[in-house]
C-alpha cells in the first residue's frame, strides 16, 4: 500500500479585555482555522481498498468571560462557541425502485458513482455538501485563597472535539 497524507492549517486568533470595575474583568475572543488536507490511500497492484479525499474545513470559535473579585473570592462565568464545516461534498443516488420505503430520495452512495442520465426529470447522482456542526459550552469558575499560597478552586465546564478527519 501506498499512503500519502498532508495536513495544512492557517489559524487567526484575536482576543480583548475590559477592566469593567476594580472588580470585573471582561474577556472576549475568537479563533478562525482553516485546514488543508489531502488524504491518498492505494494499493499498488489492485485498486481494492483505494480511498482519496481533499477537503478544505473550516472551524470557528467565539468566547466571553466575565470575572469577578470580591477580596479572596474569584468567580468566573464564560460561554464558548463552536462551528465547524467540513465543506466536503459526497455523493448521493437517487432511489428508483418503486416498493423502497425511501423511493424517489437521494441515499449516501459509498463511491462516486458513473450513472448517467436522469428519472423522472430528476438527476440520478447529485452531490450534496456536509451539514455544519455547532456547539455552545458554558463554563463557571470559583476560586477561594485560603492563604498566601494555598487556593481552592471549584469549576463546571463542556468542550467540544474536532471530529476525527480520517472520520
Amino acid at each position: 500500500l501506498l499512503t500519502l497524507h498532508r495536513e495544512r492549517r492557517t489559524v487567526a486568533t484575536s482576543s480583548g479585555e475590559w477592566q469593567v470595575s476594580p472588580n470585573s474583568r471582561f474577556q472576549a475572543g475568537g479563533e478562525l482555522t482553516r485546514y488543508s488536507v489531502n488524504h491518498y490511500v492505494h494499493g499498488l497492484t489492485s485498486q481494492a481498498g483505494s480511498d482519496l479525499y481533499i477537503v478544505a474545513p473550516r472551524a470557528l470559535s467565539l468566547f466571553a468571560e466575565d470575572a469577578f473579585h470580591y477580596g479572596p473570592v474569584t468567580f468566573s462565568a464564560g460561554i464558548r462557541y463552536e462551528r465547524f464545516s467540513s465543506n466536503a461534498d459526497r455523493p448521493y443516488v437517487l432511489d428508483t425502485v418503486a416498493s423502497s420505503p425511501t423511493f424517489n430520495t437521494y441515499q449516501p452512495f459509498p463511491r462516486i458513482s458513473s450513472y448517467d442520465g436522469t428519472f423522472n426529470g430528476d438527476s440520478l447522482v447529485v452531490t450534496m455538501r456536509d451539514k455544519s456542526h455547532s456547539a455552545v459550552s458554558p463554563r463557571f469558575r470559583l476560586a477561594y485563597g485560603l492563604s498566601p499560597s494555598t487556593e481552592f478552586r471549584l469549576g463546571y465546564s463542556r468542550q467540544a472535539q474536532l471530529p476525527d478527519f480520517g472520520a
